[in-house]
C-alpha cells in the first residue's frame, strides 16, 4: 500500500533534522488554530507523515496543524494525545507534495481570504516585533504607578502627625502612641507624672465629640482642664512648649504629615489592559490586519515616554504642593522678598507693628546665618535667643501659644 490513514500518538511524530518549519515564526497562527481545535474538540485537517522507524514518523506536510494540536493539548487536557495522519511511502512523497501545492491556492485564496498559511507572515511579524519591544507590561505599569503614588503620598499635606494621632486617640494604636510621647516629655521635664491625667482629659474630650486637629483645639481643652495649685493659682496640665516639642517628635525631619490619595489620583492604569486576545486573527483580511498593526505601532506609548510623564507629574507636584507646614515653608524662604511679604502679613494679624518688625529682623538674620526654621523647636530656639528686655526680666518675642495660633491661622 502506497499510503494509509492511521491514528498516532503525538509523541511518535517529529520533525526531520533539516526541516525548515519555524515554530516561533508561526506562533500567532499556531495559537489561533489551537483555540479553534479546543472549541471543536478536534482537528479536521490530516497531517501527512512518513515512517522513519518502527513507531516513529516525521512530518511531510501539515506542520501548522500538528503544532497547533500540541498547543491545544496545553489549553485542554481532555483532548486525546493522538492525532489522525496519512502515512506516505517514501517514493510517493514528491507526488503528495505536488498535489498539496496544486490544491492549496484553490482552498487558500491569499491575503483577501482566510487561509492562515498563505499569509506573508514576515510582513505581519516585523511590526509586531517592534511593538513588543515598545509595549509596557502590566508589571511595569504597576511599578511606575506605584512610584507616582508614593511621590504623591510624600507631598500631599493633611494635618500634623501629632494631631492625626490626637484626633484618633480613641483607637488603641493612637492611644499608645500619644501615651508614650506624653510620658516621655513629662518625665524628662522636672519629673512631672501627669501622664494618666492628660490621657484621661484627651480621651474624654474626643468621647464628647470635640476635635483635636489644630493647636487652638488643644489649647481650649488644656485651658478648660487646669489644675489648682496650693497657692490657688490655676495652671495648665501641660505647657504649650511641651506640646510643640511633642509635635516635632512626631515629624523628626519636617513639620509635615501626609494622606494617601490613591483612590483620588491615578485611579486608572495609564494603559487599558482589559482587551481580550483576538483568537480570530486567521480570519482577518491581511491588509486590514497589517494597517491595524502599523497604526498601533504609531500610537502606543513607549517606556521612555511614560517615565518622562512620570517625571513631569512629580515635578509638578513639587512645584505646587507644599512639603512642610505652610508657616515653616515660608519661614525657611523668608530671604525671598515675596515670601517675606507673606510672613509679614501673617504676623501682622497677631502682633503689633513694632513687634512684627522686630520678629522679621530676627527671623531674616537667623536665616542669613544659615539657621533652619523648619520645626517648632527651631523657632523656639531662635526666639529664646532673641528675647526682649523688660523692666526686670527678659521675655520671648512670641509665646508658644502665639506661635501655635499663628500656625493655625497661616494663609
Amino acid at each position: 500500500m502506497q499510503w494509509m490513514m492511521k491514528i498516532l500518538d503525538t509523541k511518535n511524530i517529529q520533525l526531520d533534522e533539516g526541516d525548515e518549519f519555524d515554530e516561533k515564526l508561526h506562533e500567532a497562527n499556531i495559537e489561533a488554530v489551537a483555540h479553534k481545535i479546543v472549541a471543536l474538540k478536534g482537528l479536521l485537517s490530516v497531517v501527512l507523515v512518513r515512517k522513519i522507524s518502527f513507531e516513529n514518523y516525521s512530518i511531510v506536510s501539515g506542520h501548522l496543524e500538528y503544532f497547533a494540536y500540541l498547543k491545544a493539548l496545553e489549553f485542554d487536557n481532555t483532548l486525546p494525545d493522538r492525532i489522525g495522519v496519512f502515512i506516505v511511502e517514501p517514493e510517493m512523497i514528491s507526488l503528495a507534495k505536488d498535489q498539496i501545492s496544486t490544491l492549496e491556492p484553490i482552498f487558500s485564496p491569499g491575503p483577501e481570504g482566510d487561509s492562515r498559511e498563505s499569509f506573508p507572515m514576515n510582513q505581519l511579524l516585523k511590526p509586531l516585533n517592534r511593538i513588543e519591544q515598545k509595549i509596557i507590561t502590566t508589571g511595569q505599569i504597576d511599578r511606575l504607578q506605584s512610584t507616582v503614588i508614593t511621590a504623591i503620598d510624600d507631598r500631599v499635606p493633611k494635618i500634623l502627625p501629632m494631631f492625626g494621632a490626637l484626633d484618633g486617640i480613641l483607637s488603641q494604636q493612637n492611644h499608645v502612641s500619644i501615651h508614650n510621647k506624653v510620658k516621655e516629655f513629662l518625665e524628662k521635664n522636672k519629673g512631672d507624672k501627669k501622664t494618666k491625667k492628660v490621657m484621661e482629659v484627651l480621651r474624654s474630650s474626643r468621647e464628647q465629640g470635640r476635635q483635636i486637629r489644630k493647636f487652638s483645639d488643644l489649647k481650649e481643652i488644656l485651658d478648660s482642664n487646669k489644675e489648682q495649685q496650693k497657692n490657688g493659682r490655676m495652671i495648665s496640665l501641660m505647657s504649650l512648649s511641651l506640646w510643640m516639642e511633642i509635635s516635632d517628635s512626631f515629624s523628626p525631619n519636617t513639620s509635615k504629615s501626609y494622606v494617601s490619595k490613591k483612590d483620588e489620583i491615578l485611579s486608572s492604569s495609564p494603559i487599558d489592559n482589559n482587551d481580550e486576545d483576538d483568537d480570530s486573527c486567521g480570519s482577518l483580511e491581511f491588509n486590514n490586519f497589517l494597517q491595524r498593526l502599523k497604526q498601533l505601532e504609531r500610537n502606543i506609548a513607549t517606556v521612555d515616554q511614560v517615565q518622562q510623564a512620570q517625571s513631569t507629574m512629580i515635578k509638578a507636584l513639587d512645584e505646587k504642593i507644599p512639603t512642610s507646614l505652610p508657616m515653616f515653608e515660608a519661614l525657611e524662604g523668608i530671604l525671598d522678598d515675596r515670601t517675606a511679604v507673606q510672613v509679614q502679613q501673617n504676623l501682622s494679624r497677631h502682633l503689633t507693628k513694632s513687634k512684627v518688625e522686630r520678629v522679621m529682623n530676627v527671623l531674616r538674620s537667623s536665616r542669613e546665618l544659615g539657621l533652619s526654621i523648619s520645626t517648632f523647636s527651631d523657632l523656639k530656639t531662635i526666639l529664646d535667643n532673641n528675647k526682649d528686655r523688660q523692666k526686670n526680666r527678659s521675655v520671648s518675642l512670641m509665646s508658644p501659644a502665639r506661635c501655635m495660633t499663628i500656625s493655625d491661622d497661616w494663609q
